[in-house]
Formats: C-alpha cells, structure tokens, sequence
C-alpha cells in the first residue's frame, strides 16, 4: 500500500524485504519503522534520503503469529 507521504509493507510470517525508495515515492529524508499487528508497538530503525534501496528483516519471523507491517514515511509526519 501506498499514498502520497508513505507506504506500508505487510509481512505475515515476518522476514526479509527489500524497498526502493526512488525520489518519485519519497522525495525527501524519511523513516522506516516497524509496527506489531499483535500489540500495536512501533520503533523507527532506520533513516535516510530518496533514492535509496535498504534492506530490512523484521524483529520476528517464522509463523503467521509473527506478522509485521514495515512503514515507511516522510521524516516527521508521525
């Protein structure tokens, strides 16, 4: 999914992803972070610039009981 100032990656067992960030997606600096579908928690892991690509792993992984949604938005939005 994605809008304007974000977009959001679910991954329902967890696990790895790779995100490209092309200037046209996110323009300017943003954040990445990670929120529990269990508990609602959030924690930024990672900063940059448009135009990058990055890898992530979730916290968990491994069973549908550890799934994650990764958001990525404008720096300073949320």
């Amino acid at each position: 999914m994605r809008s304007k100032t974000w977009l959001a990656v679910h991954l329902p067992h967890g696990g790895d992803v790779e995100v490209r960030l092309d200037k046209k997606t996110l323009p300017s600096r943003w954040r990445a972070w990670w929120m529990s579908t269990k508990n609602g928690a959030r924690e930024v892991f990672k900063r940059g610039d448009g135009g990058e690509t990055f890898k992530a792993t979730s916290p968990t992984h491994g069973s549908i009981d550890e799934d994650w949604i990764l958001f990525i938005d404008r720096d300073g939005d949320i």
